[in-house]
């Protein structure tokens, strides 16, 4: 009797509603809407708290959120209106926490008894709804395309996540596997956009640059706490940049490199896009070595990693080589922006090896350190002594 009241107050309401929006009633119509439409979901999450396991809540509430915004967009398809599209918007971002749910109580969203079954019934009604919202140019639309992607992209991340884990595979598979949903709608927005805008098309377009900035920075966020883990990658042998965590990472840094300098990212990164992807390619290189000090020279991963004198004289090396490599590629290419920045890097290497790498010297590793420096510094002497030259203006412009 509780369900059937209640639903009858819903059904009323929203009856009262299309009557009032008939007689061009709008301001009353969607208060009776509001009325109905919260009649009509207090009454299934009720009946869910009182009839559904706990352990399933999440999963017919799923069902239960979809349904409601199929329901409303097959609506709005034959008479449009902007609280039916907020209807649909909203019941696709609820789906984000409620992935967050099931992950939380069968350890992925697609486990338990109807965890598979909840997210069929959001692929199907899913895109029957955004087909719906095709004559809907408004960005309230928009907001529902866009949360139907990051809802798959989160809800396969949190399962590939779990499935690297209960395989037996080593924290640098799960790394790379919880990221490779994220990079797969990046590649997918780069270079097969039509494929990501179905079913509405040339109406999301305009997604498409907000799509990469979030994408993006759910992949920054990742990349960056994955710097201070060691990822291994049992039952295959660490290699330095070949193993599953910095494969990953390294796939982040050349997708960002397509992106910044494509036409769809924001002009503010794209002008810093150089100094991005050098800052994040030495971060790489350097957490590789200190990876590399580990998985091959036994040291523990923790804070005292950085004490030892194996890791300092690894940075000194690895850096120095990085030095060079841009002072000579500088001046043979006549770049003087990265010959500079190679002779900043070997002037800091210099300042670690006096203020840092001296406190190693009596030992070897020590002594290899800046003989490593002296003879790296001998060989860009011979190849690059001199920055390039300015670039020559062109003429009629002003030689002030």
């Amino acid at each position: 009797p509780t369900a059937m009241g209640a639903l009858l107050i819903a059904l009323a309401g929203l009856a009262r509603a299309w009557s009032a929006r008939l007689h061009g009633a709008g301001t009353r119509a969607l208060a009776f809407y509001l009325w109905g439409l919260a009649w009509w979901v207090g009454n299934g999450v009720h009946e869910i708290d009182r009839f559904v396991e706990p352990s399933a809540r999440a999963d017919v509430l799923l069902v239960f959120a979809v349904a409601t915004a199929w329901l409303a967009a097959e609506v709005h398809r034959l008479r449009p209106a902007r609280a039916l599209a907020w209807t649909v918007s909203g019941a696709f971002v609820l789906v984000l926490p409620l992935a967050l749910w099931q992950h939380a109580v069968h350890a992925h969203p697609f486990g338990g008894a109807g965890g598979l079954l909840a997210w069929l019934a959001f692929a199907l009604l899913g895109l029957r709804s955004l087909a719906c919202l095709r004559g809907d140019a408004t960005w309230i639309a928009g907001v529902a395309q866009f949360a139907w992607w990051l809802a798959w992209s989160m809800a396969l991340s949190l399962w590939a996540g779990w499935w690297s884990t209960e395989s037996g595979l080593a924290q640098g598979w799960h790394m790379a596997l919880a990221a490779l949903p994220w990079l797969a709608l990046v590649a997918l927005a780069l270079w097969r956009w039509p494929w990501l805008a179905f079913p509405r098309g040339p109406l999301a377009d305009t997604l498409r640059t907000p799509l990469l900035c979030v994408a993006f920075a759910v992949l920054a966020l990742d990349w960056l706490l994955g710097l201070r883990q060691a990822a291994p990658s049992d039952p295959l042998p660490w290699l330095p940049l070949l193993n599953p965590a910095e494969l990953a990472q390294l796939l982040v840094l050349v997708l960002a490199a397509a992106w910044l300098w494509s036409e769809h990212a924001p002009e503010a990164l794209q002008r810093l896009r150089t100094a991005v992807l050098a800052l994040g390619g030495f971060l790489l290189l350097s957490v590789g070595t200190l990876r590399g000090v580990h998985h091959w020279g036994g040291v523990a991963w923790e804070p005292q990693l950085l004490s030892s004198s194996l890791a300092q004289t690894s940075l000194t090396v690895v850096w120095s080589v990085l030095g060079v490599i841009g002072w000579i590629t500088g001046s043979r290419r006549g770049r003087r922006g990265l010959w500079l920045a190679g002779a900043v890097l070997m002037g800091v290497v210099l300042a670690k090896l006096l203020l840092v790498d001296r406190q190693h010297l009596g030992g070897m590793l020590g002594i290899v350190s800046f003989i490593a420096y002296g003879v790296l510094c001998t060989i860009v002497g011979y190849l690059a002594p001199a920055p390039p030259r300015m670039a020559e203006p062109l003429a009629g412009e002003s030689q002030a």
